[in-house]
Parts: C-alpha cells; structure tokens; sequence
C-alpha cells in the first residue's frame, strides 16, 4: 500500500510538478479534460443558433406563460406576448418566480458564488492542470494570458440571496485571503501571490446538489431545466440535446430523464450518482440546511 501510494505521488509530480502532493492518498488525473471561457462559449452557442434559424431576442424579459385549456399558449414578455406551442423554462435563478407561477413545486435557492485570479511568478508561469481538490475543498484552473494566472473558487463561498437582480458582482474583501491560503497551500510558490481580480455570480442550487430535468405534468408543451448547482456549463450540450428530442421526438435517447424529475423531492428520493465524490453526503446535509 504505501508503495503504490508512494508511487502514485511521483506520477502526480511529474504532471504536477511544482505542486504539493505530500497528503494525497488518491487522485484521479483526466489528461484529455480541459477548460473554456463561459461567455465566449455562450456566444458561441448564440450565433450557431442564429445561423441555423434561431431568432434571439435580448433585453426581453419574459414575466408569464400564457396557457388554456391544458396547454401552453407561448409567454409574456415585456416587449409583447410570444405565441408558442412549446415553452422551455432554463432561466437559471430567474426561473423560480414562473416555476412557482406554473405550480411547480422545488425546493430551489439563488446562491452567489465567487472566484478570485491570482497572478503567478514568471518562473511558474503557463499552463498548469486543471483540478477539483477534496482537501482543500477549492478547484483552480489556470485563466488570463498566456495563462499566467490561476482562477480559484473555494468551498463555502456559496451564500444565498434573495433577488438575482440586486447582488454584489464583485469578489468580498474576506474571501480573497481565503483563496489565496488554500491555493498555497497546493501550489507553495503562489504564497505571496498577488490578486489580480474576481466576480461573483448567481447559480441555483437543489437540496441533492443535481439538476432538475422534466416536463410538466399537467400542462402540455411545457419542459424545464433547473437547479444547475454551479455545474450545468459542462453538461450543457447533452442537456440541450436531451430537451430537443423530448420536445421533436417525444423521448430523450441521450440520457434517461426519470433520475432528474422533480418529483424526486417529494418522494424522498434525493439523485445521488453511483461514483460520487467522497464528500457528497456532507454537501447533500449543507445544502438541505441552506435551503430549508
């Protein structure tokens, strides 16, 4: 046992090799994973959309769905009413009010949550791996030009809010020493690293810490995603592909729906995935205590 441990910590340093690995009893390393920048992708998804037909209205908010009769008859918004047969409701934080104005029933909470950018040294500069770290309970990937900095986000940085409208977008002045203490802690040489940045967005967070994928069940043509949990970017396009063909096909084929319903709260029946992180039952409680 410590032989395979003691040879599992050289074949991290060698990928890692400015970082310390002394207490790690187990690592998983993906070397075809990566990262990408969250706007530019969303802009990139935007104008492949408009190119194959879609018609995107920003700066239109939509307020209600309109339906009689059993069935959706499109949406209100504040430049007019949009007549549809179908409705998708994935409006992040903003899809509360008109989950509960159609009667869905979610335990659902806005939460902010930050990063901070840290500059690294000249000599540490460049790519470095990407990394979720149980330990310290913090990721890191490396973000900025040339990829000389690094981009932190920590454990209990979540804190709810009321209004997703009405929050703070910049990083508190009690997080940024906390990111940099846990990212020294991994990376020794950023100890005295300057930071060089951080904002705060709003995600939507379940009681199970998974999303909800699931079409309503008494009102025809409507289907919604919610509940991202801060981890949606990356599952985004299967996501997608499954709400297109349970709306085009009747049934999703590229993954079951039935473990993300929403009903599974009322039913007791939290989605709790066969390999989950060793941590997960103590997100679970946290995030049951957050949401009430």
């Amino acid at each position: 046992m410590r032989a395979s441990l003691a040879r599992g910590r050289r074949e991290l340093k060698e990928i890692a090799p400015t970082w310390r690995v002394d207490d790690v009893v187990a690592a998983a390393y993906e070397p075809d994973s990566g990262c990408a920048d969250p706007v530019a992708t969303t802009h990139g998804f935007a104008e492949r959309a408009r190119q194959l037909g879609a018609e995107i209205r920003i700066h239109t908010e939509v307020t209600g769905v309109r339906r009689a009769n059993g069935k959706v008859e499109g949406v209100e918004t504040t430049t007019g009413p949009i007549s549809a047969p179908v409705v998708i409701v994935a409006g992040g934080a903003w899809a509360i009010p008109l989950l509960a104005d159609l009667d869905v029933k979610l335990a659902l909470q806005p939460i902010r949550i930050q990063v901070a950018l840290f500059r690294r040294p000249p000599e540490a500069g460049g790519i470095h791996p990407i990394c979720i770290d149980g330990i310290e309970e913090m990721w890191l990937r490396p973000e900025g030009a040339d990829w000389g900095s690094t981009l932190v986000g920590v454990a209990g940085r979540k804190r709810p809010i009321d209004d997703p409208d009405n929050f703070s977008e910049g990083v508190d002045g009690d997080y940024v020493p906390r990111a940099r203490a846990g990212l020294a802690t991994r990376l020794p040489h950023m100890a005295n690293a300057p930071m060089r940045g951080g904002w705060a967005g709003v995600i939507t967070a379940t009681t199970d810490g998974k999303p909800v994928l699931d079409r309503h069940p008494e009102l025809a043509g409507v289907y919604y995603f919610t509940g991202d949990n801060g981890s949606s970017f990356k599952t985004a396009p299967a996501l997608g592909k499954a709400l297109a063909e349970w709306v085009v096909d009747g049934a999703p084929s590229v993954i079951d729906p039935h473990p993300f319903r929403a009903s599974r709260f009322v039913e007791n029946d939290p989605l709790v995935g066969a390999h989950e992180y060793g941590d997960r039952d103590y997100d679970y409680e946290r995030a049951k205590v957050m949401i009430g």
